[in-house]
């Protein structure tokens, strides 16, 4: 039963966060510009799909939290001296490295979430990889990247698209006319 509650919650919540931004972009369209109703849209749509992630990553989860629960213990075989202290320095290990892993249930917080919704990726994962330190050398060369792709970007509308869709407007209004004429 809550899990069907969950799945109505989260179907809900998707659904509102899907027709907010539109419904209310209809309601006041003469309030936003053609590029703040996009971009609002498109933000909107981001944020769809990361809570998406986030909800069948947890689904994927949770699901595999059940299925091994629910198999059957079966009896051990026996081990050597030798496998045991192997496997002891063997889980020393892992338990170092596991120390700073978010395993399932520990990863429902509102701390996570805001996290993965900052983060600059759809994907959701239980523990993103990072590195150490932050990389200012990589991160100036993607933030020039992007600058510059920007501006290239935009001097191709400039240049092309911008005047082809004034000029293509000028014989259309000129049909109506036509149009009209003939009409009358």
């Amino acid at each position: 039963m809550p899990a069907r509650t969950g799945l109505i919650a989260h179907v809900l919540n998707l659904t509102v966060l899907v027709l907010i931004p539109i419904v209310i972009i209809h309601i006041y369209s003469s309030g936003f510009s053609l590029v703040g109703a996009t971009s609002v849209c498109f933000l909107y749509c981001i944020l769809f799909l990361k809570l998406w992630s986030y909800v069948q990553v947890n689904l994927w989860c949770r699901k595999e939290i059940s299925i091994i629960s629910s198999k059957i213990h079966l009896r051990r075989q026996s081990l050597s001296t030798s496998k045991i202290s192997s496997m002891v320095k063997h889980e020393e290990i892992q338990e170092e490295e596991e120390l700073h892993l978010v395993q399932y249930p520990n990863n429902l917080s509102l701390k996570d979430l805001y996290y993965f919704i900052l983060a600059p990726t759809l994907c959701y994962e239980l523990n993103f990889p990072r590195t150490e330190r932050v990389r200012k050398r990589f991160l100036l060369k993607r933030l020039f990247e992007v600058l510059i792709l920007v501006q290239v970007m935009m001097s191709l509308f400039q240049q092309w698209i911008i005047p082809s869709v004034k000029n293509s407007l000028i014989p259309f209004s000129g049909i109506f006319i036509g149009f009209l004429e003939l009409k009358l």
